[in-house]
């Protein structure tokens, strides 16, 4: 599969906002490897990132773009970027849910089945519910956490007065 890379130009069919390149520097500075196709991972990343495509920052720059960024009036972590500029952030959470991908994490997919404990006490009620002993969070919350400061109302108080 062909990476193409949006740079913030609008390029027509983008597929991805990193080079195979750059998710390979990114991986060996942490001295990771992947053993699927980075292009495929990458890819894949982007999809997912493109599920939160409604709840970005900004506006889109034109109606007609492959991605969900670059935007217009978005504003990331208390500075504003311009409308031909792809936040780090988006890059970062890209590689980042690519390497989970890589792991076996499926983050259209997530995982429901959690540990179920059972109680049953004589002569009252019997308790089911999920136990989270042994549950791992996943690496994706980073990823996640990435996407959070991209998207509306992200970790900002906003009061109202009526």
């Amino acid at each position: 599969m062909a990476i193409i890379v949006e740079d913030g130009t609008i390029v027509t069919s983008a597929n991805s906002y990193v080079t195979e390149t750059e998710f390979e520097s990114y991986l060996e500075d942490r001295g990771v490897t992947v053993t699927q196709d980075p292009g495929v991972l990458l890819i894949s990343a982007a999809d997912y990132l493109e599920t939160f495509r409604n709840q970005y920052r900004g506006a889109l720059v034109d109606r007609d773009q492959a991605l969900a960024w670059p935007r217009s009036g978005a504003v990331v972590e208390g500075f504003e970027w311009d409308d031909d500029e792809i936040p780090r952030q988006v890059l970062l959470a890209q590689m980042i849910v690519a390497m989970e991908i890589d792991e076996g994490t499926d983050p259209l997919n997530p995982p429901t089945d959690l540990p179920i404990t059972k109680e049953r006490v004589e002569g009252a009620v019997e308790v089911q519910y999920a136990a989270p002993t042994g549950f791992k969070l996943s690496k994706v919350s980073k990823a996640r956490a990435l996407i959070n400061s991209l998207t509306q109302g992200a970790g900002y108080l906003r009061i109202i007065r009526a």
